[in-house]
């Protein structure tokens, strides 16, 4: 790690078998958190929905609909924290 060489950090381990079709997503929570100009923030719900609607989708595609939706929401608002997705598709058995 950089600049915390010392620091030893352990997270627990645990492996899932995906079955065709089945997607994991991971985000920071600045998508969530994203805000639109009235205050009002993105949220868990809507990023389920912008899943869901685009689940046919590859891997790639679904990320780039969740960074759209999310421009889109904002509008004009910056965004106030980075924003990190990971989205993995299980595609073939």
């Amino acid at each position: 790690m950089i600049g915390v060489p010392d620091l030893k950090i352990s997270f627990p381990s645990e492996t899932v078998k995906m079955q065709e079709g089945d997607i994991v997503v991971c985000y920071t929570d600045g998508a969530t958190e994203t805000e639109n100009s009235q205050g009002e923030q993105f949220g868990a719900e809507r990023l389920s929905k912008i899943i869901q609607l685009n689940k046919d989708k590859a891997s790639t595609e679904i990320c780039s609909c969740i960074l759209e939706s999310l421009k889109a929401f904002a509008g004009s608002v910056p965004f106030k924290d980075d924003i990190t997705t990971l989205v993995f598709k299980r595609t073939k058995p």
